[in-house]
């Protein structure tokens, strides 16, 4: 069983190996500092009864973005702001042993669900592909029309009036 932790000094981040000297690089030497500045936010899924220091089978990073709605389609950029908060999943990595073996949808599942609470505190837009991935929580919506690129991280959503559920399962 593994669960997912911020990432702090208890990880080891020296052990962790993607196959990505880039992504291994980001985890070992930038991911904490960044939190610590509040650039981003490191996500760790590790072993549930893991001792310290903690092997990480794969890591995911969220920070806060604006989208610039003159990269929408006209129509809908013109019933918006200039920019749109949004968040942004920059890094996603799962440990070379781990690959193929189910760890990534975990890690992509678990950062769709930091998203809605997210978006349960503050509100926002989701995308209906994130609507229709986790059917178990309660979600009233408007006039939905998405145009999702999700790993991309230009996922946008043009209904305005979401609710989420604050019993979101988790």
């Amino acid at each position: 069983m593994s669960k997912l932790e911020l990432l702090s000094r208890a990880h080891d981040r020296e052990g962790f190996d993607c196959g990505s000297e880039q992504l291994n690089c980001f985890l070992r030497q930038t991911a904490r500092q960044h939190s610590e500045r509040g650039i981003s936010r490191t996500f760790v899924l590790v072993e549930e009864n893991a001792q310290e220091p903690k092997t990480i089978l794969g890591f995911f990073t969220l920070s806060i973005c604006t989208v610039k709605c003159e990269t929408l389609p006209p129509a809908e950029a013109k019933t918006l702001p200039r920019e749109v908060g949004g968040i942004k999943l920059g890094r996603l990595a799962v440990a070379k042993e781990l690959q193929r073996k189910g760890a990534g949808k975990i890690l992509v599942i678990a950062a769709m669900r930091k998203f809605a609470e997210v978006f349960d505190q503050a509100g926002g837009s989701v995308c209906s592909w994130m609507r229709r991935t986790m059917p178990q929580r309660n979600i009233t919506s408007n006039s939905v029309s998405c145009r999702c690129r999700l790993m991309n991280s230009n996922c946008f959503c043009r209904s305005r009036q979401f609710g989420w559920s604050s019993k979101i399962s988790r």
